[in-house]
């Protein structure tokens, strides 16, 4: 998926894990971003935060686990 992304023309893409037993360890995540030249991200709620301060009109796709979503959606929706 990370591949099809990548395609895709001024996209930044960035990758990172949660809490949840099954979740990929940040050091996974490292290797996935090295291997595909794209950026960690440690705490994911920092980067969505960010965005959602910015004055910029910019589109964020989050892709994940429905796990990872739900945490997502929550921190949204309490914003």
């Amino acid at each position: 998926m990370i591949s099809l992304l990548n395609d895709i023309e001024n996209v930044q893409i960035y990758i990172t894990t949660f809490d949840y037993p099954r979740a990929l360890t940040k050091n996974d995540i490292k290797q996935i971003a090295i291997t595909n030249n794209i950026t960690s991200v440690e705490n994911w709620e920092n980067i969505l935060n960010s965005w959602m301060e910015s004055e910029e009109e910019e589109v964020i796709l989050i892709t994940g686990s429905l796990y990872f979503i739900s945490e997502v959606r929550k921190t949204l929706l309490n914003s």
